[in-house]
């Protein structure tokens, strides 16, 4: 297209003009965490969607870790109880009210 109009030079000087031309988005600072193995983990919830079970929608949560020198990933989902306080067998004496 360009050479029809004119243009007599090579293709991939013409492509570095048009590259200085066109907007570039700007860097991004960040800093890279340099870790032993063994020292530290990050960990996290996550949602991952709805379940439907039968006439219920259920909430998929799970519980993620990543190994920050191998960035291992360890993730297991967990149920939601309707009360929490059950499940900590009750240590609150609040089970039932709340």
């Amino acid at each position: 297209m360009v050479c029809e109009r004119g243009y007599a030079g090579q293709r991939s000087h013409f492509r570095h003009l048009v590259s200085t031309l066109r907007p570039r988005p700007s860097a991004e600072a960040f800093l890279r965490l340099r870790t032993l193995p063994g020292e530290q983990m990050q960990i996290d919830w996550a949602h991952f969607g709805h379940l439907q079970i039968g006439q219920a929608r259920r909430p998929l949560m799970g519980f993620v870790a990543v190994l920050s020198y191998s960035r291992r990933v360890f993730l297991r989902f967990l149920r939601i109880s309707a009360n929490v306080t059950d499940d900590f067998g009750n240590v609150t004496g609040l089970s039932g009210r709340c």
